[in-house]
């Protein structure tokens, strides 16, 4: 953990000169060449002229509750027209601009210290559609909302799809397919604009691995560009914008207003908790030098199995630390079900938990009917937190960041070695979708998400976001925006601009390959987790995020009558005295799971339900 405070406090450091230099910069009759205006210039637009050009636009303090600088103006939009005016006079006036749906940008880029903020929050009609084919008049615009959707029947052999304004977030917009008998990919937090930075940037998920990142999900979408015009970007119109938003960044080539994605046929899901501790606890038990720690032998054979897992269509996230790890997995459509959850997972688990200094391992599956009882189940119902009265705003920056991991990186010899730097304390997502939605080429995004099994917390900047990609995005940015309108960092020819003295800035002459690190914001800061980490993150898995008490390896020993097991088995399963005589291999596998010292009843009852649950492969 040293290390990442390390980071923390480099970064809060940088940040802090850079708010100091905000707040006492110096008052300009002008703004300098290459700069957008402040409100201390003298040619910074009237109230009159701000109100006569951008209807319902309103104006701030410039300060936040704490006294730093926020946009001078918001428009919260209501039409396409509110964003094509705002965009239109923040670029004919040299002003900065932002745009921010929900606020959940974990590194700043929907925020800014000056200028206009187009809040696209009240933006939420959506329409389910049972077909889509494009066409350069695009999809008429939405008139029902994700609580009273209009229903269709499926067509056999043909995407159904939905269209949506940039308000509707991933579960809101499950709420309005699912009476249709479908869903869409979203992220793990319910309440993140899928069709924003998620959807624009990647976009990884609960059942991205088997239908797609957020970039493989779209069909079409309407984008105001800098210029203030409305264009359709599909397969058959402004193709090269469409490729662009697809992995290129949310905010960066115009303001997407109108979004059309696939919608998928529901599926059963079961969701699979599994836990494993170490009997060595307590702290310093990681050796620093190697990377090696209690249960890093384990986690190396499990990682090592990704790839497989994930070529059957299985996802999750695992919880590792320097003493236990913790597993959700998910097994959706064809690998849905208790029983083949147990046959995957059983000799796995068997094999961590033979590993030296490991107790048995504990499982507690879950099924659902659809994607839609899943998530809600999982990770929680969509409670909105912004409204007509309440605002959306940025958050603040989280200083981490991922990188992506092959399958030759998982199964390396050295990966407990390459993740030493974790000191055991790590979180290994396996979302990426590999090669089930083709090689990626048809979107923006890092190729490396198709050669990719899992992520896991690191440092990067652009060749880790975009890698080959980004000499065309840059090229398609200096199309559509060669005066920088959309400033996004990090993002899209992010070093082309900088902050001085609290202005946006043009670097002159514009730099001929990015800098090293993204270049800071005109404003950064980082976010309060104790304040925003619910809201930035949603919850983990509700139905098994707690490990149960660790269990010994020194199991009881088995009771020879096992009929005594077998009449407390069924009586508490609620099942009929005729099962009682099972095979008597089947019940001392049970025992196995219910027999451990030191479980008070009601974990020893819980435990006898995971393991007949865990042999049968029967939901009770």
């Amino acid at each position: 953990m040293k290390s990442i405070f390390l980071l923390v406090g480099t970064l809060f450091a940088l940040v802090h000169s850079h708010v100091s230099s905000l707040v006492n910069s110096p008052r300009s009759a002008t703004a300098p060449s290459g700069c957008r205006k402040l409100i201390t210039d003298d040619d910074w637009p009237t109230p009159e002229t701000w109100r006569a050009a951008i209807p319902g636009v309103v104006p701030s303090n410039g300060t936040d509750g704490i006294g730093r600088p926020i946009p001078n103006y918001r428009i919260r939009a209501q039409s396409v027209e509110d964003v094509q005016a705002a965009v239109r006079f923040a670029s004919a006036n040299n002003i900065r601009l932002t745009v921010i749906t929900t606020g959940h940008d974990q590194i700043g880029r929907s925020d800014a210290a000056s200028g206009l903020i187009i809040d696209l929050s009240l933006l939420d009609k959506v329409q389910v559609l049972d077909s889509f084919y494009p066409t350069t008049e695009g999809v008429p615009s939405p008139n029902f909302t994700y609580l009273e959707p209009n229903v269709i029947t499926p067509i056999e052999g043909v995407t159904a799809a939905v269209t949506f304004g940039p308000a509707v977030v991933g579960l809101a917009l499950n709420y309005a397919v699912s009476p249709s008998g479908l869903f869409t990919v979203s992220g793990g937090a319910a309440g993140v604009a899928v069709s924003g930075g998620w959807g624009q940037n990647g976009g990884y998920g609960p059942l991205t691995a088997q239908y797609g990142l957020g970039v493989d999900q779209w069909l079409e979408a309407k984008i105001v560009t800098p210029d203030g015009q409305l264009l359709i970007a599909n397969n058959v119109s402004n193709t090269d914008l469409f490729w662009a938003i697809r992995g290129g960044g949310g905010g960066t080539f115009g303001v997407v207003i109108q979004s059309t994605w696939k919608a998928h046929r529901a599926v059963p899901i079961t969701g699979y908790n599994w836990y494993l501790n170490s009997t060595i606890t307590g702290s310093n038990v990681s050796n620093t030098e190697t990377g090696e720690g209690p249960v890093s032998h384990a986690m190396a054979y499990l990682l090592g199995q990704l790839p497989r897992l994930q070529d059957e269509g299985i996802s999750g996230t695992i919880y590792a630390n320097p003493s236990n790890v913790r597993g959700f997995m998910i097994h959706p459509g064809n690998q849905a079900g208790i029983k083949k959850a147990n046959q995957i997972w059983g000799p796995i688990l068997t094999k961590m938990q033979s590993f030296e200094n490991m107790t048995p391992f504990q499982t507690r599956p879950f099924e659902f009917a659809n994607y839609r009882e899943f998530f809600e189940e999982t990770y929680g119902i969509f409670e909105p937190e912004i409204g007509p009265d309440t605002p959306p705003y940025n958050r603040g920056i989280m200083p981490y960041d991922s990188r992506l991991l092959a399958a030759e990186h998982v199964q390396s010899p050295n990966i407990t070695y390459a993740l030493r730097g974790c000191h055991n304390n790590y979180g290994v997502m396996f979302q990426a979708p590999g090669q089930s939605q083709g090689d990626g080429r048809d979107t923006s995004a890092n190729p490396g998400w198709r050669k990719a099994v899992a992520n896991y917390q690191q440092q990067n900047w652009w060749e880790s976001f975009w890698g080959e990609n980004y000499q065309r995005l840059s090229e398609i940015k200096n199309k559509y925006d060669p005066n920088m309108t959309f400033w996004e960092t990090p993002g899209i020819n992010a070093h082309y601009m900088q902050a001085i003295d609290g202005r946006a800035c043009l670097v002159l002459p514009a730099p001929e390959v990015p800098s090293l690190q993204p270049p800071l914001s005109d404003r950064s800061y980082l976010a309060d987790l104790a304040v925003d980490g619910p809201f930035l993150y949603g919850n983990l898995e509700l139905i098994g995020k707690h490990y149960p008490a660790p269990a010994s390896r020194n199991l009881i020993s088995l009771i020879t009558n096992v009929e005594i097991y077998a009449n407390e088995l069924w009586k508490l399963l609620g099942a009929r005295p005729d099962r009682a005589g099972v095979n008597a291999w089947w019940l001392k596998n049970i025992v196995r799971f219910s027999a451990l010292q030191g479980l008070s009843q009601e974990e020893r009852e819980q435990t006898f339900l995971t393991g007949a649950i865990q042999i049968s492969g029967t939901k009770f």
